[in-house]
Formats: structure tokens, C-alpha cells, sequence
């Protein structure tokens, strides 16, 4: 089964039987998680994005009308 990194809140101090470290996360099973997750103990770390560069916008096809009245 995979494993999932999972933060746990403050004031938890066991998570599936084990003590918390000290950075406050845990990586268990979907099935380990469980738990702790339905009691909402623990919350899945975001995944970090592995490209930092940011995404440019698309180009736009822009038509510039001439010519019209002022009203």
C-alpha cells in the first residue's frame, strides 16, 4: 500500500500507536490514517508542486475595432 505524509494538529501527541516527532508529521497507509483522519487528528500534507517557475498565460487573439462613434 502506499504511504501518505499526514500533519497532526497541536495538542496530539500519539498517532497509530506511535508518539508524534517533532516536526508533527506522520506517513502512514490510507487504512492507518483512518482513524486519526475521522477524528480529524491528522490532515494529508499538499503535495509540493515540483516546478517552482511559474505558469505564463496563453496569448489571446485580441481584435482592435476602428472607427466607431463617439456617441
Amino acid at each position: 500500500m502506499d504511504k501518505i505524509d499526514y500533519r497532526v494538529r497541536d495538542g496530539v501527541d500519539w498517532i497509530n500507536g506511535a508518539r508524534v516527532p517533532d516536526d508533527r508529521r506522520v506517513t502512514l497507509t490510507a487504512a492507518e490514517a483512518l482513524y486519526d483522519q475521522g477524528l480529524g487528528r491528522i490532515e494529508p500534507v499538499a503535495e509540493k508542486s515540483k516546478s517552482r517557475r511559474k505558469k505564463q498565460a496563453e496569448p489571446v487573439d485580441v481584435e482592435v475595432l476602428e472607427g466607431g462613434s463617439d456617441g
